[in-house]
């Protein structure tokens, strides 16, 4: 039995997240005083072409409390 398997557009806010340069871009835009929050939303934008991702952006964030 095969486990089944996530769609790309599950996957590509994921590349984003774990992707160093784009998690120090992704915090330099949060200008906390405080440093890195403990939890936070990010909005990513996600351009595909022939159903794959080629540009993933930050777009907003929210810090929860």
């Amino acid at each position: 039995m095969r486990a089944p398997s996530i769609p790309r557009t599950r996957r590509s806010p994921g590349k984003y997240i774990t992707n160093p340069e784009h998690v120090k871009e992704m915090y330099g835009t949060m200008h906390l005083a405080n440093g890195k929050p403990e939890f936070y939303q990010v909005v990513v934008k996600v351009v595909f072409r022939a159903r794959s991702p080629v540009q993933l952006e930050y777009v907003t964030h929210r810090v929860l409390k």
